[in-house]
């Protein structure tokens, strides 16, 4: 059971009773943070409602079983306000009796116009318009534009013998939509005589197979069209008066950029479902998502989406990852150039996503934050990005890299603190693979003795999160050698030396690459620094994942290998 759904049902047995952050974290074992943020989204998800006060209580809220209807439509109207008028006259055409009303939606491409016939029909379902036998059946027009006379078999069906290659009766697609939907994507590219044709079968009901003379056949077909063209100067004047409900959708730059993130979530939720496993995208991912320059409305959105988590999925199943999870690094060129656009759209990226929430999780259908602070934006990503916003503002050469390098400090003492707050050792060993936890026992055994110092966990388990993210990234490629790291050679000369030790020995122990410049950011590490003990006066062991003893003669056998 996820995370959020537990704490949802500790709720509800407490019933009217309420509970604040403190008890349900006392009775779930989750952390305040965790639950502070899953309660707020049981809030926006209408599951629970909250109580304003010091402490603020939290109360379940019944789910309402019996208005099916609020899960279709109103919910997408919730927040998809510009289709308000859209989705009531869908509402309209669907429920007109006997059979509900024909219709023609307008749009650009990709505007959504296949997803809003979809949404049309599910509503229908939810109202008993339709039953689960009934079907929505589409049909893009245009497959067939070159040959008329196999457009209109494939609409009307075709009788044995009408043609060459007919060599059995077939039924079309109005006999198979009967009592359902048929939807006629780019509707335009239907032959005039095949317009006749549907209009005739619009007005009577009827229709005949072709090749077909004397036999008369009947259906009951709600249709609804769609096309990207002016009706006025593309469709039969005869055929557009047999739709009388023609509405018109906004492409995707005339809507708000909250309802861009709706629809993107609605996307990654729809893949969730498909591979039924969760997907986490990171922050950075989603605001690109938000900004970037969709050429062809909603339908490039999607696609783009379905590619980032087809990525993110190959790269789980060929076990490079333990989840799947988009991030920025991920996304095509084309998508990463929505982060440029941060000067402008700094605040909305903050009102629509928040400035706390590091990674979003999608799981078919809930979405929630995940504000585990050690899995956030790693500084590699980081570095990469924020060259990019200085270089968009015209920043280069010396004052590059100093802000860069305040940045990466900055981003140091933030992951630190981090780390100090909210790591433990079980969660580091869900984290980091064993062999990194016990390599990073060694470099530590060995820095202290070298500087004479002790380190605390919290370099410990940092040490050991970045090595764990950096090795990930040799695996997929996506490691380069960064020279904007500030020179530690010359500030910090005994801690580079041994940074630039450790990183040699874990190549060799690891068989991988990491960048001897990695060097000048574990020297960050080994720069936070304990008064000096002597061995004596502290235990001299470590205990590990597994309580193993780490031996205090550790950091001489690291120092012969070096030697060596």
């Amino acid at each position: 059971m996820k995370r959020i759904q537990t704490i949802y049902e500790v709720l509800k047995k407490q019933g009217n009773k309420g509970l604040t952050t403190k008890e349900v974290s006392s009775l779930t074992s989750f952390s305040r943070n965790n639950v502070s943020s899953d309660l707020n989204e049981l809030v926006r998800m209408g599951k629970a409602r909250k109580e304003s006060g010091k402490p603020v209580y939290y109360f379940p809220k019944e789910e309402k079983k019996t208005l099916s209807k609020e899960r279709g439509f109103d919910l997408f109207l919730i927040e998809n306000p510009s289709l308000s008028k859209a989705i009531e006259q869908a509402k309209a055409a669907v429920l007109y009796p006997p059979n509900g009303m024909n219709t023609l939606l307008l749009g650009e491409t990709g505007t959504g116009k296949s997803m809003f016939a979809e949404m049309l029909f599910s509503f229908g379902k939810e109202m008993k318009r339709f039953t689960k036998n009934e079907q929505l059946i589409s049909f893009n027009c245009a497959d067939y534009s070159h040959n008329p006379q196999m457009l209109l078999a494939q609409l009307f069906g075709v009788k044995k013998n009408a043609f060459t290659g007919a060599n059995d009766d077939r039924k079309g697609l109005i006999e198979l939509a009967n009592q359902g939907v048929l939807f006629l994507d780019e509707v335009h590219r239907l032959p005039p005589e095949g317009q006749e044709m549907l209009f005739t079968f619009m007005d009577k009901g009827t229709f005949r197979r072709l090749g077909e003379t004397e036999n008369e056949r009947s259906s009951q077909v709600m249709i609804v069209a769609a096309t990207t063209e002016n009706p006025a100067t593309t469709l039969l004047e005869t055929f557009v008066r047999r739709m009388p409900m023609v509405i018109k959708l906004p492409n995707l730059k005339s809507r708000q950029l909250e309802e861009r993130f709706a629809l993107i979530k609605y996307f990654i939720n729809q893949e969730s479902a498909k591979l039924k496993e969760p997907i986490t995208v990171s922050v950075n991912s989603l605001r690109a998502f938000l900004s970037y320059e969709c050429r062809h409305n909603i339908g490039e959105l999607k696609s783009d989406v379905q590619l980032a988590c087809a990525k993110a999925y190959a790269e789980y199943l060929s076990n490079h990852a333990e989840k799947i999870q988009i991030s920025a690094l991920d996304l095509s060129e084309k998508v990463n150039a929505g982060l440029l656009l941060e000067v402008q759209h700094r605040k909305l990226w903050n009102k629509i996503i928040g400035i706390n929430q590091r990674y979003f999780e999608f799981s078919g259908e809930a979405t929630h934050y995940l504000e585990e602070p050690i899995d956030q934006q790693d500084i590699y990503e980081l570095i990469d990005h924020k060259k990019v916003e200085l270089t968009h503002l015209g920043i280069s050469g010396k004052e590059l890299e100093e802000n860069l390098n305040k940045e990466i400090h900055l981003h140091f003492e933030e992951y630190m603190n981090q780390v100090k707050k909210d790591s433990n050792q079980r969660y580091i060993e869900n984290l980091v693979d064993q062999r990194i936890i016990s390599s990073v026992e060694r470099m530590i055994q060995y820095a202290e003795s070298q500087l004479e110092t002790v380190f605390g966990n919290r370099v410990f388990y940092g040490l050991a999160l970045h090595l764990e993210k950096a090795v990930s990234r040799v695996k997929k490629n996506h490691y380069y050698e960064n020279q904007l790291f500030e020179n530690t050679e010359e500030s910090h000369p005994r801690e580079y030396q041994v940074s630039y030790d450790c990183i040699r020995l874990f190549n060799q122990e690891f068989e991988i690459e990491l960048p001897i410049s990695e060097a000048n950011y574990l020297t960050l590490f080994f720069c936070v620094r304990q008064p000096y003990k002597k061995a004596s006066s502290r235990s001299s062991t470590r205990f590990c994942s597994h309580s193993r003893r780490v031996d205090s003669n550790i950091h001489c056998e690291y120092s012969q290998s070096i030697i060596r």
